[in-house]
């Protein structure tokens, strides 16, 4: 019986820690896209929005920062300005319409932060998260422990507003990446790669590449594709190919070259890879990058601290390549 008792209340022990650990995971997102100028009298009178005027103010705070300095100490009227604007009115119904529940994402985001936390905890994650309508095409960015989120760039791959993007850029427009673009924004910010006149195609490589691969351990219910921000078609052409793409880098004198742009280009969302071959698809480069760190960390093993792969000592060592070991 008292067996019995003891494995009883293990169990239950279990339980609790087990539902803290699922609530725990989650990360709201507050959502401020749905302010209106009717909100200015009282932040917390709002049917959709169920936040304190602290958490509230602190958020529309770091909007100001980035979109309208002017309008510092004077939230009522930035609030007026940004919800009376004709794009933020249409935004608005179009997230409203098309970007549905956030649940599956607060739930990657909690995820991300417990890894994030585990594994690059010199990183610090926000302490708050915010949807908002941005006018910018950067779709995340950090004010101090505060991030915001322009919800309307995750409208689909079909929505039309997103034609003048392009194809390339379009396809990456979904919800399901928002905390994949999260992630890459916060290592980025935390870890910039420094670049001067001599950077190497190979040292963007190997910088572009320690970002894509400690997102991919961070977050493996991603897929590789989502990751890289490479269509399912696109890699799988690039995954046949893997070793004649690397040939052609290295027979078109393209790994040691000094050209940032040409690098950019490479590792950037784009049509096609001409540069390194005809019928190249784009950002093939970041493929063989990604493959060059995992390479890397299988020969020398995984740094308790993912963060030390995104040190210039180690993108900018003069065996880096000797030391991944690639040879696809």
């Amino acid at each position: 019986m008292e067996n019995c008792f003891h494995h009883i209340t293990a169990l239950l022990i279990s339980a609790v820690l087990t539902t803290g650990c699922h609530e725990s995971e989650r990360m709201d997102v507050i959502r401020l896209d749905q302010l209106s100028a009717t909100e200015t009298d009282d932040l917390t009178d709002n049917n959709d929005i169920n936040y304190d005027s602290t958490t509230m103010t602190a958020g529309i705070n770091a909007m100001i920062s980035i979109m309208a300095p002017d309008y510092t100490g004077n939230i009522d009227r930035f609030i007026s300005d940004y919800s009376g604007r004709e794009s933020t009115k249409l935004f608005r119904r179009d997230v409203d319409a098309r970007l549905g529940s956030l649940d599956a994402v607060e739930k990657s985001l909690g995820r991300l932060r417990g890894a994030m936390e585990r594994d690059m905890p010199g990183v610090g994650f926000p302490s708050r998260i915010y949807g908002i309508i941005t006018p910018y095409n950067q779709s995340v960015m950090t004010v101090d422990s505060v991030m915001l989120i322009g919800l309307n760039h995750y409208l689909g791959s079909d929505y039309e507003g997103y034609a003048a993007f392009g194809k390339n850029q379009a396809e990456l427009k979904r919800k399901a990446r928002i905390a994949v673009d999260v992630a890459e924004a916060l290592i980025r910010s935390k870890y910039p790669m420094i670049v001067t006149d001599s950077t190497t195609l190979l040292q963007h490589l190997l910088y572009d590449g320690a970002v894509t691969t400690t997102m991919a351990i961070m977050m493996p219910e991603v897929s590789i594709s989502d990751i890289l921000g490479i269509s399912d078609d696109a890699l799988r052409t690039i995954k046949r190919n893997e070793r004649p793409i690397w040939n052609a880098i290295i027979e078109n004198g393209l790994l040691f070259s000094t050209d940032e742009q040409m690098a950019r280009r490479l590792l950037q969302p784009a049509p096609n890879s001409a540069v390194i071959c005809d019928w190249c698809p784009g950002r093939a480069a970041r493929y063989i990058a990604h493959h060059m760190v995992k390479s890397y960390l299988k020969t020398n093993g995984r740094p308790d601290d993912l963060s030390e792969l995104l040190d210039a000592g180690f993108y900018n060592s003069t065996n880096a390549l000797a030391a991944c070991r690639y040879a696809p």
